[in-house]
């Protein structure tokens, strides 16, 4: 048989609140001890507001303009990039979702691009092995993940960028959009 203690306060030896709770479920941390544990902020969430159109071979920045949440107001809605505030230099992790949707057949590739700075960082990619192999000729929605974490300082940015081509043709191809098709997203590692 086990104990049950019961609480709704935790106080240091001078009195101060450590956590609290409310009798619900609900736990409240103080401000010193969120401070001592660390928090995964700044953190942010976006994705697109409507399709996104890609030209065939050539890399396109991916228009994330609706947020989800935004911590510390650092991602830009209108540059389409999380800038790393003043003081919140540290490790991130991303992780991005796209779905591109070809406009036409013979696929030979299609890559998610991420840069730090202007400088490519990762980019998985799919590869069909060209138009001989025939291996796409009825692709209609590609998706691409990414999860990456990297050392990052003060006003360094973070943007994505895809790409889609054809083996055939120079069809406009598009990028789904809404949350559950196209996503970025990234937050400050604890460390």
């Amino acid at each position: 048989m086990g104990s049950i203690i019961k609480v709704n306060e935790y106080k240091d030896f001078n009195n101060n609140d450590i956590m609290t709770s409310d009798g619900a479920g609900n736990v409240t941390a103080a401000a010193g001890l969120k401070t001592a544990i660390g928090q995964n902020t700044p953190a942010f969430s976006t994705s697109i507001t409507s399709n996104q159109s890609l030209t065939n071979n050539t890399y396109t920045k991916i228009a994330f303009a609706t947020e989800q949440y935004d911590t510390n107001s650092a991602y830009d809605t209108s540059n389409y990039k999380f800038v790393v505030p003043a003081g919140q230099g540290g490790k991130y992790n991303f992780s991005a979702l796209i779905i591109l949707s070809p406009d036409g057949t013979v696929i030979s590739n299609g890559v998610l691009n991420l840069k730090i700075n202007g400088s490519q960082k990762a980019q998985p990619f799919w590869y069909s092995g060209g138009a001989s192999t025939n291996a796409w000729n009825s692709i209609k929605y590609l998706p691409i993940t990414l999860n990456a974490s990297y050392d990052l300082s003060a006003g360094d940015y973070v943007e994505l960028f895809a790409y889609l081509a054809e083996d055939a043709g120079s069809d406009t191809h598009a990028i789904l959009s809404g949350v559950v098709n196209s996503h970025f997203s990234g937050f400050k590692l604890i460390t």
